[in-house]
């Protein structure tokens, strides 16, 4: 049945957003929100660090893909924000051959802030994470074919119900094709890949380094992909300092399923972010 992503900052009017859109369907057929409530998961503790993130994704992604096999819309209300990730919920509901659409909350970061503050203080992102979510939130962009049909929500205009479901419901069904298919690469494929994006990343990081002054930021390229990411140069670093980065972030990740080019490179760049 129907996939609906929505995608937005934190308290970006994501949840207010699914519950008028669950009103509206379920009157008409089943209806499933997948959110962190329904997960019965802590917000913060959830974007507490690399390793709970990719795991929260995880158990966001299994759940959406467990309500999309049966007769019901499903509504993936989350922030969304990496595009690898965006991608892997968009070939679920390709490979079912439904109909697929993406909702973007276009809330600012500024009124993000104001309304994570009149929240109540179990229901609030702590200032530090929330931050950390806003630096690193990848905007849809409709030249991304999975971020395709893509209808921005603005939180000061009326929402039109009918034309979300005009395409999401009534829409042009997904096919699924050979390259999007579900297939299974050999686990010694995929990390020697991960390592060659690793160490393409550090050359460009150790590049720019050399010339670089505090405070400067440039776009890292992922060879594999062409994906582009911001990086501010903090301080300079050695080589053998970056080459210990790459390694702790390999153990940190090493019981955790991540296949994807984007999603391995979105990670690896932010996880060098933070400790170099």
């Amino acid at each position: 049945m129907p996939l609906i992503i929505i995608s937005g900052l934190p308290c970006s009017g994501k949840t207010t957003l699914a519950n008028k859109l669950k009103e509206k369907f379920e009157k008409k057929m089943r209806v499933e929100v997948i959110n962190i409530e329904k997960l019965g998961l802590n917000r913060n503790k959830c974007h507490f660090d690399l390793k709970s993130e990719i795991q929260f994704r995880g158990s966001f992604k299994s759940t959406v893909n467990r309500a999309l096999s049966g007769n019901t819309l499903v509504i993936a209300d989350g922030i969304n924000g990496i595009k690898g990730f965006r991608y892997e919920l968009y070939c679920s509901a390709r490979e079912l051959g439904t109909t697929f659409c993406l909702l973007y909350c276009t809330t600012s970061p500024d009124l993000v802030r104001d309304w994570n503050n009149t929240r109540e203080e179990e229901d609030k992102y702590s200032s530090e994470i929330l931050d950390d979510l806003i630096q690193k939130f990848e905007k849809p962009d409709t030249e991304n074919y999975w971020d395709r049909p893509l209808i921005p929500i603005d939180p000061n205009s009326e929402l039109d119900l009918d034309q979300i479901e005009k395409i999401a419901v009534q829409g042009k069904k997904l096919r699924a094709r050979q390259a999007t298919k579900i297939h299974i690469k050999r686990k010694s494929n995929i990390l020697f890949e991960q390592g060659k994006i690793a160490q393409d990343v550090l050359d460009q990081i150790f590049e720019v380094m050399k010339t670089a002054q505090s405070g400067e930021t440039f776009n890292v390229i992922c060879f594999y992909t062409q994906t582009k990411k911001k990086f501010m140069i903090k301080k300079k670093a050695s080589l053998p300092k970056l080459l210990r980065v790459k390694k702790q972030f390999t153990k940190t990740i090493e019981n955790l399923n991540i296949s994807q080019p984007d999603e391995y490179f979105t990670l690896f760049v932010d996880y060098c972010q933070k400790n170099i």
